[in-house]
C-alpha cells in the first residue's frame, strides 16, 4: 500500500517578502450620501495607510469613508512593504450628499 501526501502553500511567495511594493486603488461612491469605498489593489505590501483628504486617516486594507460634504478631494494611500514603503493618489469627486 502506498501513499502520496501533497501539501499546497497558500499566500506569498518568498521571492515575493523581498520586492518593492506596488501602491495601487479604484474606489466608488455608494448609495448612501457621502460614502465612498475604497478597493486596494497593491501588491508585496503588508500594511496599508490612507489619508482620505478630509483630515481622517484609516489603516484597513479596503476601507469605507464617509465624507461630511461635497467637495474633490485628493486621496492618498501608502503601502508599506518589508523594507520600503509607495505612495499614490487619486482626486475622487462626492457629489451625492443632499
Amino acid at each position: 500500500m502506498a501513499f502520496t501526501l501533497v501539501v499546497l502553500f497558500a499566500g506569498c511567495k518568498k521571492d515575493d517578502e523581498n520586492k518593492d511594493p506596488v501602491a495601487a486603488f479604484s474606489w466608488e461612491q455608494t448609495q448612501n450620501p457621502g460614502e465612498v469605498k475604497f478597493t486596494n489593489q497593491s501588491e508585496y505590501a503588508v500594511t496599508y495607510e490612507w489619508s482620505f483628504g478630509d483630515g481622517k486617516f484609516n489603516t484597513q486594507k479596503d476601507p469605507v469613508h464617509v465624507y461630511d460634504q461635497n467637495d474633490v478631494y485628493i486621496v492618498r494611500l501608502t503601502a508599506f512593504g518589508n523594507a520600503a514603503s509607495v505612495s499614490t493618489t487619486d482626486t475622487i469627486t462626492v457629489n451625492n450628499i443632499p
